[in-house]
C-alpha cells in the first residue's frame, strides 16, 4: 500500500481504492491506512490526503475526549462494527498522533489493546535514541 500512495496521491480527491482480495475491505483499507499514520513519516501533502481518504471508509466517526493507555485525553477517529471497534488518537491542538484503542472478539473471548507514543523522532544511525 505504501508503494501505492507515495506514487499515487497527492491530494485525498485524486485517492483511488485498490483492488483488494480481502473480505472485509473496510477493515482491511483502515488497517493499511493506519498503519501508515504511525509507522512512517509522511510529508504533510501525504498526511492529510491520508485523513481525507480515511474519512471516506464506512462506519469511521469522530469521537472527542478518547484517553491512550498514558491517560492523555485527544479526538480520536474510529472505525466501528459488530465485530471490532478501533480508535486512532490525536492531540487535540496539534493532532499529533497519541496513541490506539480498541477491542476485537478473537476466538470467543473479547481482546482489548491501547497504546501511547510517549516519545518520537529521527535518529542519524540504527541504535539511537530520537
Amino acid at each position: 500500500m505504501w508503494k501505492y500512495l507515495s506514487a499515487n496521491f497527492t491530494s485525498w480527491a485524486a485517492v483511488k481504492e485498490p483492488t483488494n482480495p480481502h473480505p472485509d475491505k473496510v477493515h482491511y483499507i483502515w488497517k493499511e491506512a493506519s498503519a501508515l499514520l504511525f509507522g512512517r513519516y509522511l510529508r504533510p501533502a501525504m498526511r492529510a490526503a491520508l485523513f481525507g481518504a480515511m474519512s471516506r471508509i464506512a462506519n469511521v466517526t469522530v469521537a472527542h475526549q478518547v484517553a491512550d493507555a498514558a491517560g492523555r485525553r485527544g479526538i480520536a477517529i474510529t472505525v466501528t462494527d459488530q465485530t471490532y471497534n478501533e480508535q486512532l488518537i490525536f492531540d487535540p491542538d496539534t493532532y499529533v498522533y497519541l496513541g490506539s484503542r480498541g477491542w476485537w472478539h478473537q476466538d470467543g473471548k473479547l481482546v482489548t489493546n491501547a497504546t501511547a507514543v510517549t516519545r518520537s523522532g529521527f535518529v542519524d544511525k540504527v541504535g539511537q535514541l530520537p
